[in-house]
């Protein structure tokens, strides 16, 4: 993820280096120095690891994804015990480590009880359910203003 101590392949030529018109090394100090490592969480077999995931040099954060990790679990839903108690653990984990967490919610209700137990940064459903839910209420406004 990181020019220098890491494996990432060099380009300037997309947005972030300008189009190629930072130089080299600039490129290098201002990725190196902006960018965010975070580990994606959504696997059964990441929570027997999660202390040694979470202590790797360099990550910044992590990142809970619940749909994956409740299918991985071979749970019906993110709201069954195996699924939270893993969520709880994760979130342990993290905490105690010092890192921060993003975690995945299906609606803004969900918000506090995360954010009361270390998560500072989420993702609110998803780009398809944003756009289902806004031309739903495009087509209803719409409906009702020509009937």
């Amino acid at each position: 993820s990181r020019y220098r101590g890491g494996a990432r392949g060099f380009s300037n030529s997309p947005r972030a280096g300008g189009y190629g018109a930072t130089g080299m090394w600039a490129h290098i100090e201002a990725q190196d120095r902006d960018i965010a490592v975070l580990a994606m969480i959504e696997d059964r077999e990441a929570i027997d690891v999660i202390e040694a995931i979470v202590a790797v040099d360099g990550l910044d954060g992590i990142f809970i994804g619940r749909g994956d990790l409740t299918v991985s679990l071979g749970a019906k839903s993110a709201s069954e015990p195996v699924v939270k108690n893993a969520v709880a653990r994760i979130m342990a984990a993290a905490r105690n480590a010092g890192k921060p967490i993003c975690i995945m919610v299906g609606s803004v209700d969900e918000v506090a009880p995360f954010r009361a137990d270390g998560a500072s940064a989420f993702i609110v459903s998803s780009d398809q359910a944003l756009l289902r839910a806004s031309a739903n209420r495009i087509r209803a406004e719409f409906s009702a203003a020509v009937n």
